[in-house]
């Protein structure tokens, strides 16, 4: 019986030990799975700062393109006022010269 008791008693050592060393081995899992989680927050605080930075640039470059767009708008408009200005040009010097050889054929009948 004393025989039987001390097999159950190794027994239950033994197991103990097994899972003393289990739990040693979970506890290395626990602190590598914290070492990760906390590599994963820093990776993603990372991506979440380059997100911000793309769309603040984005934010630029629509505003850029929203002043472009009007300045282009603006030249388009200047360069319609100037070839209205032109052909207005054209037409008082057409006039100007048809006035001017009307001036000359005048001149020409009071000449001696």
């Amino acid at each position: 019986m004393i025989n039987a008791i001390q097999d159950e008693v190794q027994k239950v050592v033994v197991s103990m030990n097994e899972c003393s060393s289990r739990v040693v081995t979970g506890v290395e899992y626990s602190k590598n799975a914290g070492t990760s989680l906390e590599e994963i927050v820093k990776s993603v605080d990372n991506l979440q700062s380059m997100v911000q930075q793309i769309a603040s640039a984005t934010e630029e470059m629509s505003s850029v393109s929203e002043q472009i767009s009007n300045d282009i708008e603006t030249i388009a408009n200047v360069t319609k006022e100037t070839s209205s200005g032109s052909e207005q040009v054209a037409q008082s010097a057409s006039s100007l010269s048809k006035l001017a050889n009307q001036i000359n054929s005048i001149v020409n009948k009071f000449k001696v």
